[in-house]
């Protein structure tokens, strides 16, 4: 008999520490989230992986050229004001890893060396929208996007990076 009590207790655990969920955060997070999906002004550029771009930026620090006489008219149109690699260990220099799928595919890791921020000018251009548009139409583009917004929503207590006393708490 105490020993049933004690496993009704228990599962009744869970359900109360459901209700006692601080749930107007929750809210507040969706409604940012989908009221300010994505950073105005910036896309994320990826180009195939072949061919000659090569972003280069001039002594102020913004764009100059990539090389491609197409995606150079196409920057200069966006009014680029800067571009970051945000991979810049990636590329030919690094081996290229693999592993077998459970299947039997070979799964080769991707080649981000060619991945980019791009901030451009709003005078120039109507929409954060129009200026993927105009990337994407280019044939050396993999895929442009806007530069989502992602918010952290939880802390799990169980990962070692928080747990773990050579790394804090």
């Amino acid at each position: 008999m105490l020993a049933l009590s004690a496993t009704m207790l228990l599962s009744a655990v869970p359900m109360v520490a459901q209700d006692c969920n601080n749930e107007e955060q929750v809210v507040k997070v969706d409604a940012r989230a989908s009221q300010f999906s994505y950073r105005e002004n910036e896309v994320i550029v990826k180009f195939k992986p072949v061919g000659a771009v090569q972003m280069r930026a001039n002594a102020k620090g913004g764009f100059a050229t990539s090389g491609v006489s197409r995606i150079d008219a196409v920057m200069n149109e966006l009014g680029v004001e800067s571009f970051d690699g945000l991979m810049p260990l990636t590329g030919k220099e690094v081996k290229r890893r693999s592993a077998r799928a459970i299947n039997g595919t070979e799964v080769v890791a991707q080649d981000l060396s060619k991945l980019y921020r791009v901030r451009f000018d709003a005078k120039k251009v109507a929409s954060v929208e129009d200026a993927v548009a105009k990337l994407q139409a280019l044939d050396e583009v993999e895929f442009a996007e806007p530069n989502y917004l992602v918010y952290t929503t939880a802390k799990d207590d169980d990962d070692l990076i928080y747990t773990d006393p050579l790394h804090g708490e």
